[in-house]
């Protein structure tokens, strides 16, 4: 430090006055500040490039070292730290050629950052009202559909195919025949006329009367004095949704029927052929509507009966078990005691949940298992009952029932076997692996009021009620319908007796949303999706509005 000051002041003038302390400060803060800022900047971007996945650019560490070089050459130009002449006069001129080359550099870079944000925000622009445009179609198409069945679709297939072959009823204003239409239409743009005034009941001498006259006639008007007639027309659900002459117009795109649940792709963030995510749900806190519908199999084309399936996460354990599920034991216990003799058989470990695995060595299926195998029984038969039991918490068996053996009187064993089938149940499959479809209460059959079955209850399909439904909905065409574990009715089935369906019940009001799956914003890390609907409350805006 003295050599510098020595340097600077060249040891004539005194070095300890306030004034030269003063010159000192304002010849060096600049310089100073500058190569610390520089070794900080490095420090953080040599810090960043290290320890982080998207590090700063490279043009942070160019402006980082800029500046230390900037301060270290007006430090020595500052403090004339250079005696030599010769390289007194090349110091500006060589500074100026390195520093250059970063200036350029960092100039190209505001340049170009500020054309990429220009399009980004282009491209963003483009982006939000291409994927608002999708997701306002499918509002519209679902609000439609609601109208027709009184819920929303989450199938893309069912919501086509409501667009292409379901109907919308319109009403329209028409001329009647025997009528001019040119002559109707220029006179109801006239005042009414005295003959009209008498069926209107109008009085031409009351102010208000007198201006409703010279107003001409309105639509209430014409339709009172048969001059237009009300006309109920049926037309596609496309045509009125997404008509022709307006596939263009006030669209950000046209409507394509094909691809309407396909996210647009772009360039900048190509997205394939993802589909809109679409979830439908009755939201239960609000209303006291009941909607129905079927369990329905994808992969194998087969609806099921609500029955079969266990909607119940609490009793996941029962899923896809051997047996027959026991659903009222006291039932099943009540029977044994009151229509059996020399009964061996412990009612203590029987409860609801366990499995009845098979009767006399014989494994079980279905409930109509027990009538096949006890009808064939005869006079003082030994039938033994073999049980399960499974565990709640680790979803294994716990434990299984020895035999448990009773003896059934002949005469009233037939009195009993409805009753003892009533008792059981298939196991069930899990709901996860299916998709609800709605079904409307026009193809639905109530069960009868005296039915005391603990699970085959409530609304369901007969093979009467199939085939109306086949005839009218192409989604079920070609489709099996599972009525017990493992048996499935179809179409060209000859089937007599009687099979049940029975559908699932929600009760509350019918709410949807979609939204879009791969959000793009440029400016974010996070960026958030735009939805239309909701889940949690009744709502079917964007939350863009």
């Amino acid at each position: 430090m003295k050599k510098i000051l020595a340097l600077y002041f060249n040891e004539k003038k005194p070095l300890i006055t306030m004034d030269n302390y003063n010159h000192l400060i304002k010849k060096s803060i600049i310089p100073v500040l500058l190569i610390f800022l520089g070794i900080y900047l490095l420090i953080v971007g040599f810090e960043n490039i290290k320890n982080y996945e998207e590090p700063q650019e490279l043009s942070f560490i160019y402006g980082a070292f800029s500046s230390l070089l900037m301060g270290i050459f007006i430090f020595i130009i500052n403090f004339e730290l250079i005696n030599n002449r010769i390289i007194k006069k090349i110091t500006l001129p060589v500074s100026l050629i390195i520093l250059l080359p970063f200036a350029g550099h960092l100039s190209y870079s505001i340049y170009d950052s500020i054309n990429t944000t220009i399009e980004e925000m282009d491209q963003k622009k483009k982006y939000d009202s291409h994927i608002q445009q999708g997701l306002i179609d499918i509002k519209d198409i679902q609000a439609e559909y609601k109208k027709i069945y009184r819920l929303y679709s989450n199938d893309y297939n069912e919501l086509k195919r409501f667009l292409l072959e379901d109907k919308a009823k319109l009403i329209s204003l028409t001329v009647p025949n025997g009528l001019n239409e040119d002559s109707v239409y220029n006179l109801i743009d006239m005042k009414i006329s005295p003959e009209h005034q008498l069926i209107l009941k109008y009085d031409s001498t009351d102010i208000n009367d007198w201006k409703k006259i010279t107003d001409g006639y309105s639509d209430e008007e014409a339709l009172k004095c048969k001059l237009l007639i009300r006309d109920t027309i049926e037309t596609d659900i496309l045509k009125k949704l997404f008509p022709e002459d307006l596939a263009e117009k006030n669209r950000v795109y046209p409507f394509d029927i094909n691809n309407f649940q396909n996210v647009p792709s772009f360039d900048f963030h190509k997205s394939g052929n993802n589909q809109f995510l679409l979830n439908t749900e009755i939201y239960d806190k609000i209303g006291s509507s009941r909607y129905f519908f079927l369990y329905y199999d994808k992969n194998n084309h087969r609806f099921t009966s609500n029955h079969l399936i266990n909607s119940n996460k609490k009793l996941h354990y029962l899923n896809n078990r051997e047996g027959l599920f026991l659903t009222t034991p006291k039932n099943f216990v009540s029977l044994l005691k009151n229509h059996s003799e020399n009964i061996s058989f412990e009612y203590k470990n029987v409860s609801k949940g366990d499995f009845l695995t098979s009767i006399n060595n014989t494994k079980l299926e279905s409930p109509n298992d027990i009538v096949n195998i006890l009808s064939e029984c005869k006079l003082n038969d030994t039938i033994s009952f073999e049980f399960a039991k499974y565990s709640r918490s680790n979803n294994s068996k716990v434990a299984t029932n020895t035999s448990s053996t009773v003896i059934l009187k002949f005469k009233t064993v037939f009195m009993i076997l409805n009753e003892l089938e009533s008792c059981f149940a298939s196991s069930f499959y899990n709901s996860k692996n299916y998709t609800l479809i709605p079904i409307e209460t026009k193809y639905l059959n109530a069960t009868d009021e005296n039915n005391v079955h603990p699970i085959k209850t409530g609304m369901y399909l007969d093979t009467s009620s199939i085939k109306n439904i086949l005839a009218n909905k192409s989604i079920f065409n070609g489709a099996e319908f599972e009525y017990e574990k493992g048996k499935y009715y179809s179409i060209n089935d000859s089937i007599t007796d009687p099979i049940q369906i029975f559908t699932r019940t929600k009760i509350g009001t019918p709410v949807f949303l979609a939204e879009d799956p791969y959000p793009y914003d440029p400016f974010s890390k996070c960026p958030l999706p735009w939805k239309i609907g909701s889940l949690k409350e009744i709502k079917t805006n964007g939350n863009w509005d």
